[in-house]
């Protein structure tokens, strides 16, 4: 199983132009199909259903909602330039400025391609499963990117660009019993909203003293 992050959306260029960040997502779904790596969920047996679930961050991820008081203070020099080695089109980033990645409308991208593609595939597993009167399957969710704030211990500098609340959101509806999540390089252990959540953090060499194993 697989799902993209940030690192694999970077732009190169081809045939003398920059290729976008979505058609290279479209072109790393395709190799992935091509080679038989998973990128849609899948119900392995008669116990559990694993989900991978896109995703990206947003300014002021939080729980309450997002942070009205953002607008009014700037990014980080880390969290302005972060992911700048990605291009997207004017639909869905920024139109002045393609090379921004902290457009909000990249977040909601994701969020709305898993609402309208991957939870509906959760849901027809689990009408097939109750026609045929089978029991409930656990539900196996990840993510690269962070779904709750809380789980994020690592510098202020990099707070905004770490996940958002949706990717939560989604977690809990197709009703996760464990999400695995990366990012931020920081092993964590935590159980909330009825969800265990564990990053096993590989990182960096330079990473280790950040928890990282």
């Amino acid at each position: 199983f697989y799902t993209p992050g940030n690192h694999e959306l970077w732009s190169p260029r081809m045939q003398n132009r920059e290729v976008t960040s979505l058609e290279k997502l479209e072109l790393i779904l395709r190799c992935c199909e091509q080679e038989g790596v998973l990128t849609a969920p899948l119900a392995l047996g008669e116990s559990v259903m694993v989900v991978p679930l896109f995703s990206w961050y947003k300014i002021g991820c939080n729980e309450g909602g997002e942070d009205e008081s953002y607008d009014r203070a700037p990014l980080s020099r880390n969290e302005e330039h972060f992911d700048a080695a990605c291009a997207w089109p004017s639909t869905v980033g920024n139109p002045n400025n393609k090379h921004d990645s902290n457009h909000p409308y990249i977040a909601d991208f994701f969020h709305e391609l898993n609402q309208r593609v991957v939870l509906p595939m959760v849901e027809e597993v689990r009408a097939a499963r109750q026609t045929a009167s089978k029991p409930a399957l656990q539900v196996l969710s990840f993510s690269h990117f962070i779904p709750w704030s809380t789980l994020y211990q690592g510098r202020r500098s990099l707070k905004n660009v770490m996940g958002c609340k949706e990717i939560g959101l989604q977690v809990q509806a197709v009703g996760s019993s464990v999400h695995v999540f990366g990012h931020s390089h920081m092993n964590c252990d935590v159980d909330m909203h009825g969800c265990r959540y564990i990053q096993h953090a590989l990182g960096y060499p330079n990473d280790r003293w950040h928890g990282a194993t």
